[in-house]
């Protein structure tokens, strides 16, 4: 018995030493290994949108928004410590008068990114009870007022009181709206709306869908991206079907009518961006400008490799072109094409010995390694 003692005895410490051994020996290994999490921003291949603005450009890619100074050429990527919000951008676009980003998050919050830094959340959107979709299709500014087109309807801030001032919640997928002249201008884009254009007096209310007009059919509207107002009565836009076109608008006797722009080839990759004083479409390696209040447009060949083209004003000193790897500055003015800045797209990062990898709701990528 006493032998069956001392043996449980010397087992028990034996077991006891070894447990403090391996406890103490993974703490230490665990001491020496300390990790760190080292935040690398999401990027895509290319760059989806570019902003310019007085001190800055705006550089979009994979849902990450960024910037590059003119002065220092300091390159910034944003997240959290800036924005509001973690969720990937969708959409982006410039107020000139006011001086302020719009970000559209994919989960339909949005945040007003000014000039000088300071960021205003504007959530109603994305917290808004509503039993269809809180999809935003278009944003378009007018008179300190940003118009906002969703699946439901119609969201209108005031962006000097950060609030907003009327909502149409009329069950039925608005694409666009935005200002012409005195006239609110909006786009029902489902097949039993016909793709039709409806306006409304701009200074009245927009509560109830019945204070809309319609004004004429237009269901060759598939595939547009961007609408540019070019006078009170006219639309520039892109369709697939027929091209780069013009759109008259008759609100005497509600009706419309579109017409090609004429010398204006056409292909199937057309894309049109807004300026501050009209747009700019990238079409076929060429840059077209179209100015507000006229129908001509001022043409420039483009290097080759180009992607899209992009301006903050009708003036060929400063277009933004893209490819595949980054974002140039160009002077355009003279006989030759000179490069002014270069936005190179962040570089890909490598891990050694990865373990694991976790795909969050945001977007990020989370690699553990060994």
């Amino acid at each position: 018995f006493l032998f069956f003692s001392y043996c449980m005895f010397r087992t028990t410490l034996t077991f006891i030493a070894i447990l403090l051994v391996s406890l103490f020996g993974y703490q230490a290994f665990a001491q020496s290994r300390e990790g760190r999490w080292t935040v690398y921003p999401n990027a895509g291949d290319r760059y989806t949108d570019i902003i310019e603005t007085s001190d800055r450009v705006y550089a979009l890619s994979a849902g990450t928004l960024m910037h590059q100074s003119f002065d220092d050429n300091e390159f910034y990527v944003y997240g959290t410590a800036r924005l509001s919000d973690r969720t990937k951008i969708r959409m982006i676009r410039y107020n000139y008068d006011k001086k302020y980003l719009l970000i559209v998050y994919e989960n339909n919050n949005l945040d007003m990114l000014y000039d000088n830094d300071t960021v205003v959340n504007l959530p109603e959107i994305r917290d808004a009870s509503v039993t269809s979709s809180r999809t935003i299709n278009g944003i378009s500014f007018h008179d300190g007022r940003i118009y906002v087109a969703a699946d439901f309807g119609l969201v209108v801030y005031d962006d000097t009181r950060h609030e907003v001032i009327e909502s149409g919640i009329y069950n039925r997928q608005l694409t666009h709206a935005f200002v012409l002249g005195d006239r609110l201008i909006v786009r029902a884009g489902t097949e039993e709306d016909g793709n039709n254009l409806y306006y409304a007096p701009v200074g009245g209310r927009h509560n109830q869908w019945n204070v809309f007009t319609p004004i004429g059919t237009i269901d060759f509207w598939v595939g547009i991206t961007e609408t540019i107002p070019l006078s009170d009565n006219k639309i520039l836009f892109y369709c697939y079907r027929y091209g780069l076109s013009f759109l008259d608008l008759d609100f005497e006797s509600n009706t419309s009518k579109f017409r090609t722009v004429p010398g204006f080839p056409y292909t199937a990759n057309c894309y049109i961006h807004p300026t501050a004083e009209g747009g700019i479409v990238f079409n076929g390696g060429k840059a077209y400008f179209f100015s507000y209040g006229s129908e001509e447009f001022d043409v420039r060949t483009l290097p080759e490799e180009i992607e899209d083209a992009y301006a903050s004003s009708n003036s060929w000193s400063s277009v933004w072109l893209t490819n595949d790897k980054n974002a140039c500055r160009y002077d355009l003015s003279g006989t030759e094409p000179t490069v002014r800045m270069t936005v190179t797209m962040p570089e890909a990062f490598s891990v050694d010995e990865p373990c694991q990898m976790m795909y969050a709701s945001d977007g990020s990528l989370y690699v553990a390694n060994i």
